[in-house]
């Protein structure tokens, strides 16, 4: 039985910033690096290192610094965390191609064996991260750093090809959307006066571009980040399996026999986590192959893994018990109805805030560093709305992703993430299966 062990926060903080990390081949990633301290001096002492790699920028307090570098500092270890090259405040412009990155496993080596070596460090270093801050993790692990002791990737893929980007066959449109999010804050954007106009103006009309479908180079609005635009072609045109899809960023899972190092692993996530089946994946080949633990915690929901556990043998709250019957009733938190594996979240509410907040920061359009306005919209606006239906009912018909999908009303998207299939707003339309 799995239980919380809430454990005590010992030590203040001293934090490090844009401390700049050279890799192999002169690059230098931009890195925070939060230090155990006393009364605001540091503890002399050697300490375990925790690293997390972040294509979401390192400062983003609610992925990273609130529950990651000061929850940990505080505890006892160092934590570093980078910007991966190419974004934010690190260098490699132009450098960055979405997930498939070719330099992915060098960069979390050199930055491992470069924690190790500071006077600061036992020698030990650890890493973690969710979704991207999940692949990178793999990637790394692949070229076996002497100092690298445990990882906790969370609720990531370990095949783009197989659940990132084509899985099914057909390109995940979703990835369409998510290439705009990315291209939002890249740093050729806020080289380009007028480039994040571009960007804004296409995400606020999606369902538009995906209509425009079948896309061109140099036609799309992601021609103002070349390397994105590049990566949209690449997920776009390439249909088979090739060397494109079997590089190490692409796919860890191949390398798995010959170069995975046995280390203990933690492979967190939620049951509807569309990456789920990668993290069970790994969790079972890692037990299968290794003899250093691994754990598989899991959640009911699409991103549970890092989060809390409550301790199962006591009873809920009553308070925390009427107030989800109460929820029920008045029909803000319905269950799920027999059969259903997905329930649709209404998110059209927060559908204007998204877009008032995004043109605030086209206003303050610059070439400085992206200000904290374009953070809402990237982490909670479009990564709901390039997958949510409103008011959809999915069923799953088989494994083999045969489904039927009833849609009332689309008002984010079109494309639908689970069937592939095309619905048109305000309209009731009953969609045939996709074959086997």
């Amino acid at each position: 039985m799995l239980t919380s062990t809430a454990s005590k926060a010992e030590y203040g903080i001293v934090v490090a910033k844009d401390v700049m990390i050279p890799m192999r081949d002169g690059v230098r990633l931009a890195s925070d690096i939060y230090f155990p301290a006393i009364d605001g001096q540091l503890v002399a002492s050697r300490w375990p290192a925790i690293l997390g790699r972040t294509s979401y920028d390192k400062t983003n307090e609610t992925m990273w610094v609130k529950p990651v570098c000061e929850y940990f500092s505080s505890r006892g270890y160092v934590v570093v965390c980078q910007d991966l090259r190419g974004r934010y405040k690190s260098e490699g412009f132009g450098q960055y191609f979405h997930t498939a990155n070719v330099n992915e496993g060098r960069d979390g080596y050199d930055t491992i064996e470069w924690i190790a070596a500071q006077s600061w460090s036992d020698g030990k270093v650890a890493t973690t991260g969710s979704s991207h801050g999940a692949i990178v993790q793999h990637v790394a692990a692949l070229h076996q750093p002497p100092h690298l002791v445990a990882i906790w990737p969370d609720v990531g893929p370990t095949s783009n090809y197989a659940h990132e980007s084509r899985e099914g066959g057909a390109m995940s449109l979703q990835m369409f959307g998510a290439l705009f999010m990315h291209a939002f804050d890249a740093q050729e954007v806020h080289a380009q006066p007028g480039a994040r106009a571009v960007i804004v103006d296409a995400m606020e009309h999606m369902r538009e571009w995906v209509q425009r479908s079948p896309f061109k180079p140099g036609h799309t609005p992601l021609s103002v980040v070349p390397a994105l635009e590049k990566t949209l072609f690449d997920y776009y045109w390439r249909g088979a399996y090739d060397e494109f899809w079997s590089h190490e960023c692409n796919d860890q899972e191949r390398y798995w026999n010959e170069r995975h190092p046995d280390l203990p692993g933690t492979y967190s996530g939620g049951w509807w986590d569309p990456f789920s089946g990668g993290t069970t994946r790994y969790d079972t080949a890692m037990a299968k192959r290794h003899n250093a633990t691994q754990r598989l915690p899991r959640g009911p929901g699409p991103t549970a893994g890092r989060r809390p556990l409550r301790d199962r043998t006591k009873p809920a709250s009553p308070c925390s018990t009427r107030r989800r019957a109460s929820a029920r009733r008045s029909g803000r938190l319905r269950r799920a109805p027999p059969g259903h594996r997905r329930r649709a979240a209404t998110v059209r509410h927060q559908l204007p805030h998204v877009q008032s907040r995004c043109r605030e920061q086209v206003k303050s359009d610059s070439l400085g560093p992206p200000t904290p306005a374009g953070i809402p919209y990237r982490t909670s606006g479009m990564r709901r709305q390039e997958r949510t239906f409103v008011e959809a009912d999915h069923r799953v018909e088989n494994s083999r992703h045969t489904r039927r999908c009833d849609a009332v009303r689309c008002e984010l998207t079109l494309i639908c993430g689970c069937c592939l299939l095309t619905h048109h707003p305000s309209s009731r339309s009953r969609a045939s299966p996709i074959p086997k």
